[in-house]
């Protein structure tokens, strides 16, 4: 598949999840799948955007099946190992709460060229090896949520309030 028809898909799935969550974001954010955490925000979670969350994981992640596949011409069982770690440390470097209700689709988009970036640089230079890899990507994600904690504790204090530790 052409890069430019990869790239155009990627901004397309990006705009279509933006679209969604500007939609939905009062009540889809603060829910994480707990319904009694979604009713101690003061938010119901309704079915209707539960099924609304499932349905776009569920075309983003089939999306995401057809690009690898028109990339690489076959799937193999193992063909997407640690890409979890890659797809967690974009989103928490691009600026998402881990623990949840904050975040945007361009910061998302930003983190994850960013650890593009460093991961296809470290894989070109043939001094580190893949566990090193890895473990820089693991360091990016603890560097991320304790800058991430770090500031949601100084706001807290700002605004006099305990930071939600109660």
């Amino acid at each position: 598949m052409d890069l430019r028809v990869t790239v155009a898909l990627a901004l397309a799935a990006c705009l279509v999840v933006g679209l969604a969550l500007s939609r939905l974001r009062g009540a889809a954010i603060p829910g994480g799948g707990v319904e009694p955490g979604c009713r101690a925000h003061g938010r119901d979670q309704r079915p209707r955007v539960v099924f609304l969350a499932f349905v776009l994981s569920g075309a983003l992640a089939g999306l995401s099946g057809f690009i690898f596949l028109a990339k690489f011409g076959n799937i193999t069982v193992v063909a997407s190992m640690g890409f979890e770690l890659k797809s967690i440390a974009a989103v928490v470097v691009g600026g998402v709460s881990i623990m949840g209700g904050s975040g945007t689709i361009l910061g998302v988009l930003i983190g994850t060229v960013l650890v593009d970036t460093i991961d296809n640089s470290l894989t070109r230079w043939a001094l580190v090896s893949e566990f090193w890899r890895d473990a820089l990507l693991g360091m990016l994600i603890m560097a991320a949520v304790t800058i991430d904690t770090l500031a949601v504790r100084s706001l807290a204090r700002l605004r006099g309030t305990d930071g939600g530790k109660s």
